[in-house]
């Protein structure tokens, strides 16, 4: 029951978030299912969220292409779509810094290949590109 701080990773828009805060998303230059690492306070009464929006826009901008990239990996699963994998990935601001297209496609491959026993069976068919 000893209060303690930590940083937690929460959904942004998480209803139990937004009744500690009078409806409002955590950081609301990002999207409601975004999950975001925000200060907590931890007791004996639960997680407690701490608003610390809205962000700068400069902050925004660094973080809103990973939060984009996040969202893309999660529709690639539930949409069980290879393709849409190596788009994620093509979307990502340090590959795309570091690698050409085809380097993406070889990349993705090989960590895919090397993560197969981990990965579900849809990702063994071939990509169409």
């Amino acid at each position: 029951d000893e209060p303690v701080r930590i940083v937690g990773n929460l959904m942004n828009g998480d209803a139990t978030n937004r009744d500690h805060l009078n409806g409002e998303a955590l950081l609301p230059d990002l999207p409601a299912d975004a999950c975001i690492e925000v200060p907590c306070m931890v007791d004996g009464g639960g997680i407690h969220p701490e608003r610390v929006g809205p962000m700068p826009p400069q902050c925004v901008a660094y973080v809103r292409p990973a939060v984009d990239t996040q969202a893309l990996v999660v529709r690639a699963a539930l949409h069980e779509d290879r393709d849409a994998v190596y788009h994620a990935v093509m979307q990502d601001p340090l590959v795309a810094a570091r690698l050409d297209l085809d380097q993406v496609w070889q990349m993705t491959d090989e960590l895919i290949a090397a993560q197969r026993d981990w990965l579900p069976d849809w990702l063994d068919t071939a990509s169409n590109a």
